[in-house]
């Protein structure tokens, strides 16, 4: 006799699916660069969504290339991956991902079809990370930062992108980089029981603090630079 799983088991599945700690970062960057970019609150808002959906596809695309991975060792309590514990098939997995970036595809082409260039070189980057094809500490870092910087030109794209933007681009790929490192710090411990490669593991926890500390310096003149191109308000610094 096979046992039932409760009711509520497979919508906190697909909740977990969406990843929103994460993809609600990126709705935000991806709806106020448009904002800053004169689209007007209906694009910004039609914007945000394409970046939104973008992401929880890549996100879920990540778990279901990662399920075999996150069966075992610390990657169970961290990753939560309900195609890992059988919660969902891989194949509905992969189904929902692939409705949110074909979903996310449409909008860019309705909402601002130049969008499409900077929506398909995130696609492309977020494949490379489902296929394990940037597993070096420096590349791990490297394509985080560079998605950050990505959402805010695709953004940018429904109105025009401005110093400003390009500057903030800069700030969150600086930004991103050094909370790459500094994740990896927190995670040390437990990372040493994977073969993930990590800053700390690569060049020792005192080096990797000290790059974690030039990038977010970087960070902080670029988000500098950006306020004193006149684009943003005192709101801004807050």
């Amino acid at each position: 006799m096979t046992s039932r799983k409760p009711f509520f088991v497979m919508p906190i599945a697909f909740y977990r699916l969406l990843r929103l700690n994460r993809s609600a970062m990126v709705a935000l960057i991806a709806g106020s660069s448009a904002f800053v970019s004169g689209a007007g609150t209906a694009y910004s808002l039609w914007m945000a969504l394409t970046g939104w959906f973008l992401a929880i596809g890549g996100f879920s695309l990540d778990f279901y290339a990662d399920r075999d991975l996150d069966v075992t060792g610390p990657r169970v309590e961290r990753r939560h991956n309900p195609l890992a514990d059988g919660t969902l098939s891989p194949s509905s997995g992969l189904a929902f991902s692939l409705t949110f970036i074909i979903t996310s595809a449409v909008l860019a082409f309705l909402v601002a079809p130049s969008a499409l260039i900077p929506w398909s070189i995130i696609l492309a980057v977020l494949i490379g990370l489902a296929l394990h094809k940037f597993e070096s500490p420096i590349a791990r870092a490297v394509t985080l930062g560079s998605l950050q910087a990505l959402y805010v030109i695709l953004g940018s794209m429904a109105g025009s992108l401005s110093p400003g933007l390009g500057f903030m681009a800069a700030m969150f790929f600086f930004a991103m980089f050094g909370a790459r490192g500094m994740t990896d710090i927190r995670d040390f411990a437990q990372d040493t029981a994977t073969r993930v490669q990590t800053l700390p593991r690569r060049y020792g926890i005192k080096r990797t603090a000290r790059i974690v500390a030039i990038f977010l310096g970087v960070s902080y003149a670029f988000s500098l630079a950006a306020y004193f191109t006149g684009e943003f308000n005192i709101i801004y610094l807050y």
